[in-house]
């Protein structure tokens, strides 16, 4: 089970992130867009599993913030960073390599 932490602009998730997941997830990230900032946080450096469409997830959050004008930034773990990889969104998003 994954745990989500909320501070100001920032949603920190942990844990795996598997199929049960994507309704929690949705939840929380309707909570970090109600947050009214320019910038927009998503930590997932200690995301140990992500499903696919928990990407898809991710990227309907980046193209609503964008719409809005506003900026994603992402901190992946190494296994989110594979997955966005292999899909080619970690180009679209901006996260370079390490």
């Amino acid at each position: 089970m994954a745990t989500y932490e909320l501070t100001g602009a920032r949603l920190k998730v942990s844990g795996p992130l598997g199929g049960d997941e994507v309704e929690d997830l949705h939840e929380h990230f309707l909570a970090l867009q109600a947050v009214d900032a320019k910038v927009v946080t998503l930590d997932m450096s200690e995301v140990n599993e992500i499903v696919s469409r928990c990407i898809g997830l991710v990227a309907t959050l980046w193209i609503d913030l964008s719409l809005d004008g506003r900026r994603f930034e992402m901190i992946p773990s190494r296994k989110v960073r594979r997955a966005l990889d292999l899909s080619g969104l970690s180009n679209v998003f901006g996260i370079s390599r390490p």
